[in-house]
Parts: structure tokens; sequence; C-alpha cells
């Protein structure tokens, strides 16, 4: 184990006093004197741009496309980081990308620059930028994107000569036609909150969704200023024709999208279902070379043959943070734009998705020849019609969407009257709205100063090592599960909504189940000195997206290196008296289980049963209610010890 700085550490230890004392010498770009933002070291000659990132993104590809056109950027990426706080403080990264839901209920105006005097915002569907507008200005782009439509058996259809429909009596007249083989038609799969919502706006859609009138009537629901009866009535129309013709039946609600994909892909029961453009290799996964061969066709819902729509579900949308509308920031704005107006076009999209098949661009003259599957979805696709998923409130599954599955299983059953469906939804709708505007806040204490992501993990870790009497507390940084993404900023410390502390601690320090079946708690082990740096220099958890995450400590004198490589940033590692950590003596550690290879672990001492969030409130009102960061040097950033 190596208890020294190397050659070349001592200049940056010297930056760091300076930076600590107040001197004028600037750090390079890409470091701090208690912050770390990448574990590779950012280039001297190149510009660095932070991209916030987030699971089920292929942000690989993205990063790769931008510094291939554009060679002087260096992309940093930040994984999982908390859009709605850091919108709060006007702290996001240089771009931002995130989920529909990320967006809901922010005040879009002060978070992100708008885009929509852009030329580029042209090469859009005009249909899939629906969600990212407000009051006429457009804060946020459509990525890559699923969308969900009709997967039908070409082998069954040839078969028996069915042909793709135009429209919603085809497709009506078809489902009928297909039912008389003793063949189910579709099998919708309605088990689930989503498939629901998408089934009912997606079979609705130009009745009472598409076009101005509907869309006007569509933003005042959505803001409690409209409501269902006198509107809604044509969807129930659709509905009860769905019924009539057997598309969807009582049963259907109790159908999961595994038993759909075993009766469309392995049994050959049905000839349609419900899926994103992604069938092609679930069929593979479900059946192997026995699945058929299947096409694409979307909703229908009229009948004319520009009723065809697929819904589109965007793996994540782009924007830019409004923070570098600030002075100084002038070149890497405009540097950014340049970025973007390249990834709006065909060839920079190209670049992005290249040969996957399992996304769609919504940019305008992708050529996707090569795709069978999606050949019958080419003309709807190139007419613009991908409509972003139409959700009743918000941007996320709410007690609307369970209102919704319920009350139209039991309209199916014959239950209840649309009437009565109708009124319930408003209802709900209501109180979703109630609740999201009547949040609470309880404020815990106050933060003096602002603390970095390193210095919260380090308070947590010292939280850790204090409520269970260890000699040393560890807790991860830059990773949201199980560890550290997030800030405590200066002013109130608050609980209670969606971008405060509590909700990031129940996301990150949740009751998970980990590989060896065991469940994510605080608990204190026993792990010698040469096992405690094994674990911090080679942290337990995937690798692909947390590629920026390490551990800080608490009770451990640590100078730590992240530009030195794996296996060599923990350049000295001494107990917190200065004394050193014995290779082979046993220490008592607190740490969050699942972090640690527990083959590391000499012993299991104890497991506590208490959530984070309680701990930090009782840290907080234990020092009086006011804390502010620790910069003693317990963590020295090294910045000159690169690999």
């Amino acid at each position: 184990m190596r208890r020294t700085v190397i050659a070349g550490s001592i200049a940056g230890l010297l930056i760091l006093t300076c930076g600590l004392s107040g001197c004028a010498e600037r750090m390079r770009q890409g470091t701090a004197d208690k912050e770390v933002l990448t574990l590779t070291e950012v280039p001297e000659d190149k510009m660095m741009i932070t991209m916030r990132v987030g699971d089920g993104m292929n942000y690989e590809a993205l990063e790769s496309t931008i510094e291939a056109q554009f060679p002087e950027v260096d992309i940093v990426t930040r994984a999982n980081t908390s859009v709605p706080q850091s919108a709060k403080y006007n702290d996001c990264e240089d771009i931002v990308l995130a989920s529909d839901s990320n967006y809901d209920n922010l005040d879009l105006e002060k978070c992100f620059i708008d885009l929509s005097g852009e030329p580029y915002v042209q090469n859009y569907y005009l249909s899939t930028l629906q969600k990212s507008q407000v009051n006429g200005k457009l804060y946020y782009l459509p990525g890559p994107s699923n969308i969900y439509g009709i997967v039908y058996n070409k082998d069954m259809f040839a078969e028996h000569g069915w042909q793709v429909p135009d429209n919603l009596d085809e497709f009506l007249s078809l489902c009928e036609e297909i039912e008389e083989t003793g063949i189910r038609a579709i099998q919708p799969a309605l088990y689930y909150r989503d498939a629901t919502r998408q089934f009912f706006t997606g079979f609705t859609y130009q009745a009472v969704l598409g076009g101005a009138e509907n869309e006007k009537w569509f933003a005042d629901y959505r803001t409690g200023n409209a409501g269902m009866k006198g509107h809604m009535e044509p969807a129930f129309e659709i509905m009860d024709r769905l019924m009539a013709a057997g598309v969807i039946r009582p049963e259907d609600f109790e159908v999961s999208p595994s038993v759909r994909s075993a009766m469309m892909y392995k049994e050959q029961s049905c000839a349609m279902i419900l899926e994103t453009q992604a069938a092609v290799l679930y069929a593979q996964n479900v059946a192997g070379d026995e699945a058929p061969k299947i096409g694409f066709m979307p909703f229908y819902s009229g009948s004319d043959e520009d009723s065809d729509y697929f819904l589109s579900v965007p793996i994540y949308n782009m924007s830019v943070s409004k923070r570098l509308e600030d002075k100084g920031n002038e070149e890497k704005l405009e540097k950014i734009k340049e970025i973007f107006a390249y990834l709006s076009t065909a060839e920079g999209q190209m670049g992005v998705i290249g040969g996957d098949a399992s996304v769609i661009s919504s940019v305008k003259g992708i050529e996707r020849s090569d795709n069978e599957f999606l050949r019958d979805a080419s003309d709807t696709i190139e007419k613009g019609h991908i409509i972003p998923q139409p959700f009743f409130v918000g941007a996320a599954n709410t007690d609307l969407d369970t209102v919704l599955l319920e009350e139209l299983h039991l309209y199916v059953q014959g239950s209840i009257e649309k009437e009565q469906m109708m009124a319930d939804m408003d209802k709900a709708r209501d109180e979703v709205l109630h609740k999201q505007s009547a949040i609470e806040l309880t404020t815990i204490g106050t933060a003096e100063e602002t603390f970095s992501v390193l210095q919260t993990a380090c308070l947590l870790a010292e939280i850790f090592k204090e409520k269970t009497d260890a000699q040393i507390g560890l807790c991860m940084a830059n990773i949201r599960d199980m560890g550290n993404n997030w800030k405590l900023y200066k002013g109130d410390i608050e609980y209670g909504g969606g971008s405060t502390m509590d909700a990031y601690m129940d996301i990150a320090f949740g009751r998970k189940e980990n590989r060896d079946g065991s469940q994510g708690t605080l608990i204190k082990v026993k792990m010698t000195g040469e096992h405690i740096i094994e674990a911090m220099e080679h942290p337990y958890f995937s690798k692909a997206i947390f590629s920026n995450a390490y551990f800080a400590a608490s009770g451990l004198k640590i100078t730590f290196a992240p530009w030195a490589g794996e296996g060599n940033r923990y350049v000295s590692v001494k107990l917190a008296d200065g004394t050193e950590l014995k290779a082979d003596a046993l220490y008592t550690v607190a740490l969050w289980n699942g972090v640690v290879d527990p083959a590391l672990f000499d012993s299991v001492e104890a497991e506590y049963e208490d959530e984070v969030k309680n701990l930090l409130q009782a840290w907080v009102e234990n020092q009086g209610g006011s804390i502010k960061p620790d910069n003693a040097a317990d963590f020295i950033l090294d910045w000159q010890t690169v690999e």
C-alpha cells in the first residue's frame, strides 16, 4: 500500500493551498479544491462542456458524436444529478439530458435557454415538439425516442391474406375477420397504467386530442381549466367500437407484458399486440429462431387516411442551462448552439443512433430503408405523425392514471357509465394539481454555505461513523444509488418536496436488494486496512454510467488524485490522528451495504434500520440547526498526478 505523494503531486497541493487561502492563481479547468467532476483528465487545449445524463440513455454515442465533430471539445458527463434541484439553484450542467418527468413542475424559463429562435428547430417534426413548448418558447429538444404502436405477425398475415389497414374502420374490420378464425386479433395487455393510457389515447388521438382546437382543450384540461364532459364523449364511442370488435376485453386488464409477448412470439395465439419498435429484440429474447417475422403499424384513431399516429417516448430531451447566458460564458454558449445545430441534422442524428434499429429520431430526413420491421411504419413517420405520449396531468404516471386503468376496466365490464368515469378522472386531476400546488416544506435547519457533492458525501460518511460508533465512515460520491450525488445549498435545508434532500435520499438510500440477496442498509463491519484501500480503489458497482464515482470518507486523512487512474488514486490514506493505516490491522467501518464487496469484510458487526434522511435531520438538530462544510484538510485533492 502506498503512503506517499508521488512526484509531481506537490505542485497540485500548492495550487489547492492557494485556493483555500484566497491567492489569485487560477485552477485548471475540470479541477476544484473541494469537488471532483471527472476521474479522467480534461485536456488543457479543449473546451470542457459538462453534460447531465441518466439511466437508459445511450449517452456514449452522443458524447462520441459530439467529440468527433467538434474535436476542440471535451464532454464531461455527470450521471443522475437531480434536475429539479440543480434547476432550482441555477446550477445545471451545461447540457442537460433528461426524461419528460424531470421537467414536470419546473419553471422552464428560469432553468433553460429558449431555443425557439434557432433555425435548426425547423428540422424536427412539429408534432414531436408539442411538450417542449411553453407560451411559444422552446426549452428542450427531443432526442431519440421509443415509439409505441401495433406489432403484427407478418407470417400470419401472409398466410391468411390479411392486409395492413389505413384507418380505424379498416382496422376494426380486420380485427373482426381475424377473430372469426379463432385467433385473438390483438392482445393489448392493460395490466399497467402506462399501457392503459397509451391504448386509450392512441386509438382516440385524432378524435379528442389532435388538431388546434383539441390541443387547446388538452392544455386547459392539464391545468384544471376544462373538464372531460362535452369533449371526451367521442373517445368513449371509439372504446365502444373497440369492445364490439373484441379488441378490448375485461380480462385484458389482467394480462402482463410477459404474457402478451409469449402469446405473440412463442405461442402465436394472437395476431397483434401493442409494443414499441424494440419488438424485434423482444421477439428474439422470447422465441429465438422460432419467432415469427413481425411488422409495425400505427394506431388508427379516425376514418381517414391521416388518422394514423405513433406515440413517442423520448429516451431523453436536450436542454441548455440558463446559466450560460451569464457574462463570461459567451464562447461556451456559442459552441453548444453549434453542437445542437449539428445534432439536429440527419448526419448528426445518424451519429447518435447509428445502426441502432431500436430507436427513432425526431429529426426529418432519416433514412432507415434497410429496416424491414419499420417499413410499414415509414409513411406515418415521414408525415410527422409521431406524438409525444399524452398525460392528462403532469409528465409521468399519477393517481389519475390509476383511475383511468381501474375505471376503464369497469367500463369494459359494463359496471360504470362514461359520465361517471369522466367525472372521476376530473376529480383525480384536480387532486393531483392540488397536491402539486400545496406541497408543504419543512425546514430542518440551515446550511451556512453551499456544500459540494464531495463535502456532502464526507458529511454523510461522518454521520454514518457517528451513528455506528465506528472508526471510519465511507460514503460513495458522484453516484445516486447507495451514495451521494447531491449538494446542500446555502440557505434552508427543506424536506417535503420533489427537489429536496429527503426525496433524493429515498432514492439514493432506499431499501434495495443487493447482488448477494442482502438489503441495502447502514452496516458496521470490520475490515483490514488493506481491504479498506482495495474497496476504495476498486468500487463495487457497474462501471457503465457511474464512471466518475469514488469514495469519500470520515475518520481518515486522504490525499486523492482523481486523474491518476484506477488503483492509483488514493495516494495517501492515514487515520484521522495521522498514524498509518496498517495493512493487517482490523478497523470498524460504517458504510451502506452494497457498495463494498462482502468478501472484503472480516465480519459484519451490526445492521441499522435508520433512514439516512432521519440521520441527517438528527445531525443538523444536534449541531444547533446550522451546519457548514468542514474545510479541514482531511480529503486533499491532488490534480497533478495524472495517469
